[in-house]
């Protein structure tokens, strides 16, 4: 009880501080559900299906402050300009010059409490969905912040996240054999205030904490952005980079996800974990060794600004286009009409090898390798 008095004392006065205004603000949006949120907008539909969303272990159909669509004004340092926010506390709150910290009596979830090492998790958000996967791989972009940065790095307030996956191949420790992909990248370990922060402890709490959960945490320092300035939402003063979750899956498999965040010990301060808008996607890796099923000529190659197939006698109506580079990630995705020959712009992208994925409705046409000079 006198340490939960002392983070009150020290939450008032880190407030009475943090209490300026920002620099530049996100704006949130809280008339969408959270089923439309996660298919509206996080989810990309590129060689992904999702469904079955529920929120907390219910239907999603609801309107929460605890999930809310956020968008970024164009001088940020903020690396997404627009997406789902699930936040620990009321996103009104937390995300504007409002000081409060909104309580919810959501149910505890048993994974949380392992990612939080036992520790009690409070104010939880959960959200849950089956995705049907025309790939050989899922990936999404996210960023973890927190209001516990600065004063309770390193403390036992260890605010914690996870993107729970389970389904064919994959064998993990948590419910349903399922892994946790919001980890470090190159590791294993799970993204929380004491395994990447700004590698100083708070001077109220031991550093131990710190490097007993994660020993590589001071050179872990490069995934950390400080906020202390009010860049963004001026009640997040620390932030993660723009991280790729990543993991391969057997393609044509039905897969089930939980992104889950909950506060740890106590509820008084928020954190939050944004998910970019559309980032959600499979990947076809294995196209990188399969060039094509039907013969169609691209030219030139290499290419400046502008490429062209030749798809007479191929195809004639609506398809699917994917540009994507040769680690699988998404350049471009868009419909276009063919009738003959298509024509796609390449100016906007940097120099390299790519693919070309051509799709209609009974799967893919070609796929065809290219260099950008």
């Amino acid at each position: 009880m006198k340490l939960i008095s002392s983070k009150i004392v020290l939450v008032t006065f880190f407030a009475s501080i943090l209490f300026t205004p920002a620099k530049s603000q996100f704006s949130v949006d809280t008339t969408y559900t959270v089923e439309e949120l996660v298919s509206n907008f996080f989810n990309s539909g590129v060689l992904v299906d999702v469904s079955n969303i529920t929120y907390n272990g219910e239907a999603a159909d609801i309107l929460t402050q605890q999930v809310v669509l956020f968008e970024t004004e164009s001088n940020t340092n903020f690396t997404m300009n627009e997406g789902l926010a699930m936040i620990t506390g009321a996103a009104l709150n937390s995300m504007t010059d409002t000081f409060i910290s909104a309580l919810y009596n959501n149910p505890p979830d048993v994974d949380m409490q392992t990612i939080a090492d036992g520790a009690t998790v409070n104010d939880c958000a959960v959200i849950e969905f089956d995705v049907l996967v025309s790939a050989d791989a899922l990936a999404f972009n996210f960023s973890f912040a927190s209001q516990e940065y600065p004063a309770f790095t390193c403390s036992q307030f260890n605010d914690a996240f996870a993107f729970f996956v389970s389904g064919p191949g994959i064998q993990g420790p948590y419910s349903n054999d399922a892994i946790n992909i919001a980890t470090i990248p190159n590791s294993d370990i799970p993204i929380s205030i004491n395994t990447i922060n700004s590698g100083e402890s708070s001077a109220a709490w031991n550093e131990a904490n710190c490097e007993n959960a994660n020993p590589n945490w001071q050179e872990d320092t490069q995934y950390f952005i400080s906020n202390e300035d009010g860049e963004i939402p001026n009640f997040f003063p620390g932030y993660t980079q723009n991280i790729e979750a990543f993991i391969e899956v057997e393609q044509d498999a039905l897969y089930h996800f939980k992104l889950a965040i909950c506060d740890v010990v106590d509820g008084a301060l928020d954190s939050g974990v944004f998910l970019e808008a559309g980032s959600f996607e499979g990947r076809l890796l294995s196209s990188v060794n399969n060039e094509t099923s039907k013969e169609v000529r691209l030219f030139p190659n290499p290419v400046n600004d502008r490429i062209f197939l030749d798809l007479e006698n191929i195809i004639s109506g609506d398809v699917q286009v994917r540009m994507f580079d040769i680690q699988g990630r998404t350049v471009k995705a868009f419909k276009r009409h063919v009738n003959g020959q298509m024509e796609l712009n390449t100016a906007d992208i940097e120099s390299g090898t790519y693919f070309i994925q051509i799709l209609d409705d009974f799967g893919t046409i070609a796929t065809k390798r290219f260099v950008k000079n």
